[in-house]
């Protein structure tokens, strides 16, 4: 399923209670080139720490974001 960044920022702000944008960005930034395969960079524990070492909101956040990608989460299961 295709989700747009405002699906995860407002799952984002529904879970965690806050979102930043900026993250979800840089997270999709190669999308347009790469399509699905976008996933194979920057959506992975590796990034998920890699933000951590920045901040532990980012982390759960990134996290977040990867397990609503996947499917485990869908913005039909969250109230927004």
């Amino acid at each position: 399923m295709k989700h747009t960044r405002r699906d995860h920022i407002r799952i984002s702000k529904a879970i965690l209670g806050y979102s930043h944008p900026e993250l979800h960005a840089f997270m999709d930034a190669l999308a347009r080139k790469y399509g699905w395969g976008h996933r194979l960079l920057r959506h992975d524990l590796k990034f998920c720490r890699l933000m951590g070492a920045v901040s532990d909101k980012l982390e759960d956040e990134a996290f977040l974001h990867i397990l609503v990608d996947y499917g485990w989460i869908l913005p039909g299961e969250v109230e927004l």
